[in-house]
């Protein structure tokens, strides 16, 4: 649907939406700061109270202001809301190991975020390097996701050096 004929010149659900989507990823934020707070040996209560501040930091910074206000950046919300995505269903795993499901719901919203924006296509590395930091020095056992991501990392470069070689 034809966004300005059907509210005309008001960007209220514009703005509406991205203030929902921001909202959105600053949950995903305390979701990823209170597993990371968790492998990292923090009391519960304590844990609980440092996710919530970081999720309430990301919500309330003045850095995200322009992302959330500007129409012409739903683009960055989207991005960050993906990308956290990804990285809360890869830490919020139930066992060492990546099931396909799980993979795939990934490689889905890593697609996503590298189509809203391309400096997403780190994601793959962070994965990785979370991996390897809260592991103890060893990549675990994830034979199903990280070829998956590589080629899809791969792909999405060659598609971007490509439309950046032709513009």
């Amino acid at each position: 649907i034809d966004y300005h004929r059907a509210h005309g010149a008001d960007p209220y659900t514009f703005h509406s939406t991205n203030v929902a989507l921001h909202f959105l990823t600053s949950a995903l934020a305390a979701l990823i700061a209170l597993r990371l707070l968790e492998w990292a040996g923090v009391e519960r209560r304590r844990r609980e109270a440092l996710a919530i501040f970081a999720g309430a930091l990301f919500l309330l910074h003045p850095l995200q202001t322009e992302s959330v206000a500007y129409v012409t950046s739903r683009s960055e919300v989207l991005s960050a809301l993906f990308y956290y995505a990804a990285l809360a269903v890869f830490l919020w795993r139930p066992g060492e190991s990546m099931t396909l499901p799980r993979s795939l719901a990934i490689l889905l919203l890593f697609g996503a975020a590298a189509a809203t924006k391309e400096h997403t296509l780190t994601l793959p590395l962070l994965l990785i390097l979370t991996d390897y930091f809260w592991s103890g020095g060893r990549i675990r056992n994830n034979r199903i996701l990280y070829p998956l991501l590589a080629v899809a990392a791969i792909g999405g470069g060659f598609y971007i050096w490509s439309t950046l070689r032709t513009s």
